[in-house]
């Protein structure tokens, strides 16, 4: 997020929990994929220096191999999820296999082997399970294992929900169902007290997010594995954020195929009808009940791949493919107003006995019996004359604009024939809320996902995987003619190549491409519909970036039209890659993350026009009441008499960042029973930029514009007491990205190097059933273009200011205080459109206009993060874990600063309403502090 202004907050979050676990955590939350690491001892408790270790994963058999250094020590890392065995052999020693380890996403087990002496030729076995308690570092998180991934139920079948299980996670939006669409929704969570959206979401270890921070792909639940949860993590890895990180860990094939199928759906028939379906005062007017469709199915197949007598991939090449489809159609009974028979023709005759519940003042129904002005009249704006500066107006006879000889607008009533009738008596006396609609949310959603493991050989292992995913929407339909409502396409791409390579037994190297596709197209319900098919001039259908149904806004009518069309592609590409080095009793890890953000926002807004009829018009003066609003808004609107509107003409903002990270871990086991994690990281992220430079990049206060020295003028002309002459300050303006600013929209000043110091340690008195582990570490928040709102919460709209590269043309109602038109719904926009001036007039831009900016130069937030903890192992399979862990965030963004602000000096210090004050203000109101 980019905060308008700069802003400081901080905030301390004590986080403490009692966890029980069924499998021990894991190592670094970055790198999904496990380690085996431990030390080979002969009987005496010696090193044995050049035994060989081969680690194999029993379902794929995939080897690794590794030799024993100088002290005994083996670390064989990037090992996917999985069930491994362990066996070591060495000359005049029996060969000892370990089996029946389960390996989790980013565990770290240590396996110390001892080998008796003999012949190599006899093997000693053991089946045992992976230690659960965690010596290797002070990481917290947990995993959402296979059982529970696939057992759970989960309402929508999203695997990224399961992270609220997690310890540390909290829920920040109310439970409901979660489409695998939903990218929002399955990202509402805070993190060891971290705001929602500034954690890290990893598929398979790679960024798997929208430029929000949001999900972008959601995997298929039947294809997901694991799903690995860290709060906190000490491991210079890890990074991106100042939460903590979510990764979904996809299944792959195996030497066995295998397969599912399933389907989930909702029962129809067992739904009840709606309250507003049944309960009307006409038995024959029940509406049936609406009929909700939702069908989720898919499979999934995996195996070798095999080419009878061509190509055996049996411990070599394996493939796994999901799909799901997810067609619903969600009804929704919506209460809405439609014109009456009478209205339609401009008759409104039936309103005026609801203004005078006591009687007309005679016959006269445009007042009432006390002599007041009838609530439902409606005056006739031809009519209006001046006197002074009062503008009033004549009645129109009976409300009846066709008996008055005025014309119906030719546009209007083209705009009437989108109504439909009334379809149930009003449910009130003015005849609102006469039509139920039961027009459906409905979605066509497709989900694809492919992997490839790749055995090359036991020193190369490659995998590749593309997914993509396609959801389309249509709702808001009232009328099933595209009148209302909207459709939307949300699409997500990507693809991921990793490979890790074994340069030699102490020297492991893991590269990794990915990319991510995300794009989101909003657009009206029918796009058949334009300015010129409704009537208007065809100057508004040339001008417009995409031509549709202009907008009529209505407070008591149901609204026509769609003003909300936008379009926003997005794009990211990561290279990432890291090296591991064993060397004794140290594996260091260096390592490097490069990445590009891109972002194509165009927000259309009125792109044909937004019109708004208001009561001016048709009330009996300037100075007298408005009549009520189902009245006159027809009313205005039939005679083709806007009060307000706009045309908008936008632009597309191109954006682009980078963000690049470097790291060196020390993992250090000191002896059997202690290990030190000791790291550093550097994160620096260039600021976003805009390809062509048409956007702002802030505010000079000081700045002269066009007007500065005739404002200057007319105020000294005629000042306030409270303000001098002097006093009074015309400058300032708008800037633009100019030269060697590339196009940025604020600089960034952060340059953090972030320090990760952890521990583990394991009493020897205890039998390693106990360790205690503590860290502190420091991690930096990416900065992103989402709007923040007030609570906290990340908006799904970008924050990008382009004032003066999009142009909006106001409507004109009136020059005269309405005393007649300037223009009408006919041709609103005679004079053609506002021109947009680029950045040509520097701060001469928007005079006169609200403006808004991004704070010229931003602070990267980071948090501090410390815990400490005990891990108990009470059997086998359950642990007991205790840990506390605190948060200290600074630099935290906040949604907007309002400049506007009132100097203390001129407002009152009552806790009441200063009457005195607001006198000297010539009666404007002041606030009170």
């Amino acid at each position: 997020m980019i905060n308008s202004r700069h802003s400081l907050r901080s905030s301390l979050v004590p986080l403490s929990f009692l966890a029980l676990s069924l499998a021990a955590p894991g190592l670094s939350a970055q790198e999904f994929r496990g380690t085996i690491s431990g030390s080979v001892t002969d009987p005496t408790g010696a090193a044995i220096s050049g035994a060989q270790v081969l680690i194999r994963e029993t379902a794929t058999g995939t080897l690794n191999k590794t030799l024993t250094d100088a002290s005994g020590q083996y670390v064989v890392p990037f090992l996917p999820p999985g069930t491994y065995e362990v066996s070591v052999e060495m000359t005049g020693f029996k060969k000892v296999l370990r089996s029946g380890l389960t390996l989790e996403s980013a565990a770290h087990p240590i396996i110390d082997l001892t080998l008796p002496l003999g012949n190599t030729q006899e093997t000693i076995s053991v089946n045992a399970d992976t230690p659960l308690v965690d010596t290797a570092n002070s990481s917290v998180g947990q995993v959402i294992t296979t059982h529970q991934v696939e057992d759970f139920p989960i309402n929508g079948r999203t695997p990224l929900v399961l992270t609220e299980l997690a310890v540390g996670v909290v829920a920040t939006s109310y439970p409901s169902q979660v489409h695998p669409f939903d990218n929002n929704g399955a990202s509402s969570f805070s993190i060891g007290g971290t705001p929602q959206q500034t954690s890290e979401i990893l598929l398979d270890g790679s960024p798997d997010t929208v430029w929000s921070g949001a999900i972008a792909y959601s995997p298929i639940q039947e294809a997901v594995q694991e799903v690995s949860v860290r709060a906190f993590d000490t491991d210079a890895g890890f990074g991106h954020t100042i939460g903590g990180v979510m990764n979904q860990i996809t299944k792959s094939g195996s030497n066995a195929y295998h397969g599912s199928l399933y389907e989930f759906g909702v029962v129809s028939p067992l739904g009840a009808n709606s309250y507003f379906n049944k309960h009307v005062s006409n038995p024959a007017n029940i509406k049936p009940r609406p009929v909700p469709h939702f069908n989720q199915f898919g499979g999934t197949f995996g195996g070798p791949i095999r080419i009878p007598h061509v190509f055996n991939g049996t411990d070599k090449l394996f493939f796994f493919v999901a799909a799901e489809g997810l067609p619903d159609s969600t009804p929704s009974s919506t209460l809405l107003t439609v014109p009456t028979a009478a209205e339609r023709t401009g008759d409104f005759s039936a309103l005026l006995p609801l203004g005078c519940p006591k009687g007309y003042l005679g016959t006269d129904p445009s007042h009432c019996s006390d002599g007041t002005v009838n609530a439902y009249q409606i005056f006739n704006p031809f009519t209006a004359v001046q006197n002074g500066t009062t503008v009033t107006r004549s009645p129109i006879a009976n409300n009846n604009l066709a008996a008055a000889g005025l014309p119906l607008n030719a546009i209007a009533l083209n705009y009437l024939k989108l109504y439909p009738a009334a379809n149930i008596p009003a449910a009130n006396a003015d005849g609102t809320q006469n039509y139920i609609s039961n027009s459906p949310a409905s979605d066509s959603f497709n989900n694809e996902f492919i992997r490839i493991d790749w055995n090359m050989s036991a020193r190369s292992h490659m995998v590749v995987d593309y997914r993509r995913n396609l959801r389309i929407n249509h709702k808001f339909d009232y009328f099933d003619n595209g009148a209302t409502g909207q459709g939307s396409t949300r699409g997500n791409r990507g693809a991921t190549v990793d490979e890790v390579f074994t340069v030699n037994p102490s020297t492991v190297l893991d590269v990794r491409a990915n990319w991510t596709d995300n794009y989101e197209y909003t657009y009206p319900a029918s796009t058949s519909f334009s300015p010129t098919t409704i009537g208007f001039p065809a100057s508004l259908t040339a001008g417009s970036r995409f031509p549709m149904l202009p907008f009529l806004n209505f407070s008591t009518f149901q609204t026509l039209g769609f003003n909300t069309a936008s379009n926003d592609p997005a794009q990211s590409y990561q290279l990432f890659g890291d090296l591991v080095k064993v060397a004794g009793r140290h594996t260091i890890k260096v390592g490097g993350d490069g990445r590009q953000y891109r972002l194509d926002l165009t927000t259309f807004g009125d792109a044909s026009g937004n019109f708004t009829f208001g009561p001016t018009f048709l009330q009996s003066s300037s100075s007298g009441s408005a009549p009520k609003p189902v009245a006159y808004e027809l009313a205005s609107f039939l005679l083709g008499l806007p009060t307000a509107g706009n045309y908008t003409q936008a632009t597309t903002a191109n954006m682009h960042a980078y963000y690049m990270a470097f790291f060196v871990q020390d993992d250090w086991r000191v002896n059997d029973n202690l290990t030190f994690n000791l790291g550093l990281r550097y994160d620096h992220q260039n600021p976003q930029e805009e390809k062509l430079s048409r956007v702002v990049n802030g505010f000079n206060p000081t700045a002269a514009t066009n007007v500065s020295g005739a404002a200057a003028a007319a105020y000294a002309a005629s000042p306030i007491s409270q303000v001098p002459a002097g006093s009074f300050n015309t400058s300032g303006g708008l800037t633009y990205p100019t030269g060697a600013t590339n196009g940025a929209i604020y600089q960034t000043l952060s340059h953090n190097v972030s320090p990760r110091i952890g521990f583990s340690f394991t009493p020897p008195a205890l039998n390693k059933k106990t360790v205690i582990r503590g860290g502190f570490a420091m991690f930096v928040q990416p900065i992103n273009l989402s709007n923040l709102g007030a609570n906290g919460t990340t908006s799904s709209s970008a924050q990008v200011n382009n004032e003066g590269f999009t142009s909006t043309t106001p409507y004109v109602a009136t020059n005269n205080n309405y005393l007649t038109t300037a223009n009408t719904l006919s041709n609103p926009f005679p004079n053609g459109f506002t021109v947009a001036p680029g950045s040509s007039l520097g701060a001469s831009t928007f005079l006169g206009q609200t403006v808004a900016f991004a704070a010229p130069a931003v602070h990267d937030p980071y948090s501090l993060r410390w815990n400490l903890g005990v891990q108990q192992s009470l059997t086998p399979s359950l642990l007991v874990e205790v840990d506390y862990v605190g948060n200290h965030s600074v630099h935290l963004p906040v949604g907007a600063t309002q400049l506007n602000v009132i100097p203390r000096q001129l407002l009152s210090t009552l806790a009441t309403r200063d009457n005195t004050l607001a006198a000297s203000y010539n009666g404007t109101s002041c606030l009170a502090m």
